[in-house]
């Protein structure tokens, strides 16, 4: 499909991260979260590419892939990147702390108390050979030295043997110069460097001797330390990163033009890594003494990573990216937005998809995904496969939203895998193509999608517990927020429900059937709690009016219109306009299986219609019309024939308005402009 598809919608986010890098004070950790195929790592490619085209210096790892075991890997990879030649204007970045724990890390030190003394003594020297150039710049002073003394005592005439003593003691002196320095404060700094001094400033508010520091971390990092004292690590070398940089940015001639710093992106950070990682930064940047640094952090997440913390920030496009100068840094979660019918006509524009009335394809195509990204962009470019016809015309697309389910994904036309519709559902349940599914499972969940929430699936022998399968499961068909990629998901759930033989004891009826005459007792117990139930507490008789609803809606979805019509029928002198037409919508909201016959929206209304053979202006045909008419152009996955289908909801309403004892009926009234412009849209 290509990463320009999945860019469409993502513009505004990839300015906000822009924004927010120009924050010199208060640079964050942005964590950008959406469901699977949401365009998450799109978007970490696409700040690649601006920060490799502009000479921002990033570092980026997929979390996924790389499946790093601790922070301290991670921490050491970054570094890694950062230490290239960027070129101008940012050149170099110099990171002598990290580098030096790094070499710290990997010496080979004894690490016990019995050779404490000697371990220090190791580092001052490793840290000195790495000032001074190794043990091969030391020889060169050193030989150096002697030669220089050998040569001026020779101008004084003292004897050679003499003269090759002397100059054996002056080879030695750089050497006692340097460990005669290491043995004060000062001259520990002049040998070893503003880098190792940094680590004696670690010390958790008083001063040790760095080389104590580094000691500690080398221990601190062998098998069966690191497990209890690995925070501790993990800190000091994300501290070390962060002054590194620091300094880099802070000091650098052409800071001015180095205003975005520089970037960490990470993608798949749902890791126990990535998850210490942005504890790791937080307690970094609150150490005492942290100086505000230059790096921002951009992870993508599917909702885990910052799952359970309240106190981040929701970034959204209003945002002020100048916002917080001067103030700490912080973490803030951005949620990706599932495209609009805008975004699926940019898709169509970019392919130059022809044929039919652009307005209506694009509305059908936002209809079947609801924008979910990944999905969208598989349906237009399958979309675009079918636009011609065998002599290259135009092809309409009004009756084509379940026919594209069924053709091959575009780029693969072999296997059982090559179904669109399987494609996509496999990928929404695991990332992963649909036979990876286990059978059972995936029958359990195809029975268990009918149900509205999790109470009602017990009428289908869910077993609502707290086991990580059920969690998995509820979360999946009952979130607490739902999203395109869980709509959509529940409606290609539906579909493989809808196709099981009609004789299967969990057929499409069947399933229905036992969701009405199960869920939340029997309907006669719940109209006889609606009858005595107290008006002083009218929340818990919206609540049991919604129960009877919903029932008559999981009834509607078996077929069974009249009673739900006879219901709302009766209703309408007891309940105001505003909340009847709530109480319709939301019968009509049950899902709608694909029609057998192959008729198009507007003959199976047609056909249904029939049923109720009452004479005109008669209000319960009225209300069916409503009902059925609600319940087929509610279908996602229906074809554009339902311009006619609206008009007969325009006529229905206005029977059902003429019937109501109401005195304001503007509601009423509204909702008869909206079907007429719904079906001058669709005609």
């Amino acid at each position: 499909m290509g990463e320009r598809f999945s860019l469409v919608g993502r513009g505004d986010s990839r300015n906000l991260i822009s924004g927010l890098m120009q924050r010199p004070q208060a640079r964050p950790v942005v964590v950008v979260e959406d469901p699977r195929g949401g365009g998450k790592s799109t978007l970490v490619s696409s700040l690649r590419e601006t920060f490799v085209g502009h000479g921002i210096p990033f570092a980026i790892l997929d979390m996924q892939e790389q499946d790093p075991a601790t922070l301290r890997e991670v921490i050491f990879a970054v570094a890694y990147q950062f230490s290239r030649d960027w070129g101008p204007p940012c050149g170099s970045i110099g990171l002598g702390r990290v580098l030096l724990a790094a070499q710290v890390v990997q010496a080979g030190l004894g690490g016990d108390l019995a050779s404490r003394e000697q371990d220090l003594r190791a580092i001052d020297l490793l840290v000195q050979k790495g000032r001074f150039g190794g043990e091969a710049v030391q020889r060169a002073l050193s030989g150096a030295a002697g030669t220089l003394a050998e040569s001026a005592l020779k101008q004084f005439g003292i004897p050679g043997v003499l003269t090759g003593r002397l100059a054996d003691l002056a080879r030695q002196l750089p050497f006692w110069m340097m460990a005669t320095l290491r043995a004060f404060p000062t001259g520990r700094r002049v040998v070893l460097g503003p880098s190792h001094a940094w680590f004696g400033e670690q010390g958790g508010g008083r001063r040790r001797r760095p080389s104590e520091v580094l000691l500690d971390l080398f221990r601190f990092c062998r098998p069966g330390e690191y497990e209890q004292h690995g925070q501790w690590v993990d800190e000091l070398l994300l501290s070390a990163l962060l002054a590194d940089l620091t300094d880099h940015f802070a000091g650098h001639p052409a800071r001015q033009y180095l205003k975005f710093g520089c970037a960490l992106l990470i993608d798949d950070a749902d890791h126990p890594v990535g998850r210490a990682l942005v504890a790791a930064l937080e307690q970094a940047r609150e150490r005492p003494g942290a100086r505000p640094d230059p790096l921002t952090v951009v992870m993508t997440s599917r909702g885990g990573l910052l799952k359970g913390r309240s106190d981040v920030e929701i970034l959204d496009f209003d945002t002020d990216p100048g916002a917080g100068q001067g103030g700490p840094p912080w973490t803030g979660r951005h949620r990706l937005l599932d495209l609009t019918q805008a975004h699926t006509g940019e898709l169509m524009a970019q392919l130059d998809i022809s044929g039919g009335r652009p307005r209506t394809t694009r509305r059908l195509v936002h209809e079947v995904t609801d924008g979910q990204p990944a999905c969208t962009g598989w349906l237009v470019a399958v979309l675009d496969s079918t636009s011609r016809d065998r002599a290259g015309a135009p092809t309409d697309h009004r009756d084509f939203p379940r026919r594209l389910l069924d053709r091959p994904r575009a780029g693969n036309t072999t296997g059982a895998e090559s179904r669109l519709g399987d494609w996509m559902l496999g990928y929404l349940l695991t990332g992963r193509p649909l036979g990876d599914v286990p059978p059972g499972r995936l029958d359990d969940l195809v029975t268990w999608c009918a149900a509205g929430n999790r109470s009602d699936a017990a009428a289908l022998g869910f077993v609502a517990d707290s086991t990580e399968q059920s969690l998995a499961v509820e979360s999946l068909l009952w979130p607490a927020r739902p999203t395109a990629m869980t709509r959509l998901l529940r409606r290609l759930l539906l579909e493989r429900l809808a196709a099981r033989d009609p004789d299967r004891p969990d057929g499409w009826e069947s399933v229905f059937g036992a969701l009405r005459r199960f869920g939340h007792g029997s309907e006669q117990q719940l109209d006889a709690e609606l009858q005595a139930a107290d008006e002083a507490d009218p929340q818990h008789i919206a609540d049991l009016r919604r129960m009877r609803l919903t029932r008559l809606g999981y009834g509607l979805a078996a077929g069974e219109v009249r009673p739900a019509a006879e219901y709302l029928a009766r209703a309408l002198p007891e309940i105001p306009p505003p909340q009847w037409l709530e109480s319709l919508d939301l019968v009509a909201a049950a899902p709608h299986p694909p029609d057998r016959a192959n008729r198009l929206a507007s003959e199976e209304f047609a056909a249904r219609l029939r049923e109720f053979p009452e004479r005109r202006p008669h209000l319960r045909q009225a209300v069916a019309a409503l009902l059925l008419g609600g319940w087929i152009t509610g279908d996602r996955l229906a074809d554009a024939h339902r311009g006619s289908v609206y008009a007969e909801m325009v006529t229905s309403l206005q029977i059902v308005l003429s019937h109501s004892p109401h005195g304001d009926n503007q509601a009423f009234r509204r909702r008869i402009e909206v079907y007429g412009m719904e079906s001058g849209f669709w005609l």
